[in-house]
C-alpha cells in the first residue's frame, strides 16, 4: 500500500476517534449543564441509558453544534 492511502486509512481512523470523543464531550457538556440536577440527584455507580432524542430535546446551542458535527462525520464515514 502506498504512503497516499496509508494517509487516507490513517485519516478515516482519527475521525472516527474525534467522532467518539465528541460524544464523550456532548454528554459532559450536557451533564454539568441543563441535565446538572438530574446528575446531582444520581447516586454514584448507577448506570443509565441516554437516548440520542434526550439530546436533542435540550436547549443548550453548544449540545446542538455537537450533533450538527457528529452527524457530519456519520454521514461522511459511516460505521
Amino acid at each position: 500500500m502506498d504512503s497516499y492511502s496509508l494517509a487516507i486509512i490513517n485519516t478515516i481512523n482519527q475521525l472516527e476517534q474525534s467522532k467518539e470523543k465528541l460524544i464523550d464531550l456532548l454528554f459532559d457538556i450536557a451533564i454539568h449543564g441543563e441535565l446538572k440536577p438530574w446528575s446531582d440527584m444520581v447516586i454514584e455507580g448507577e448506570h443509565f441509558y441516554f437516548s440520542r432524542e434526550l439530546f436533542e430535546s435540550l436547549d443548550d446551542a453548544n449540545v446542538t453544534q455537537l450533533i450538527k458535527i457528529i452527524d457530519t462525520l456519520e454521514m461522511k464515514f459511516p460505521q
